[in-house]
């Protein structure tokens, strides 16, 4: 499980980073600049890594991803009402 661990890690730090990069679906979450899709619908029980490569998260590790995913969701709406 270190190698889905590693991946959450590297999520989390580049959502921080870089949130601009990221794209916000109804299914999914993409990064990019590096491609990486992550399911996001049906709630964090339904987390999982799917593209380019398949990657299983444990309960922890979706926890931890889905409130970085709210800050992001919160981020993108800012940013959007700050344009106008």
């Amino acid at each position: 499980m270190s190698n889905s661990s590693e991946i959450v890690d590297a999520l989390v730090d580049a959502i921080g980073k870089r949130p601009d990069d990221f794209t916000l679906g109804e299914f999914r979450l993409t990064d990019e600049k590096t491609d990486l899709s992550i399911w996001i619908a049906n709630g964090l029980w339904f987390y999982r890594v799917y593209s380019p490569f398949e990657a299983k998260l444990n309960l922890l590790q979706k926890i931890r991803l889905h409130y970085y995913i709210e800050k992001l969701k919160a981020w993108k709406a800012c940013s959007i009402l700050a344009v106008k």
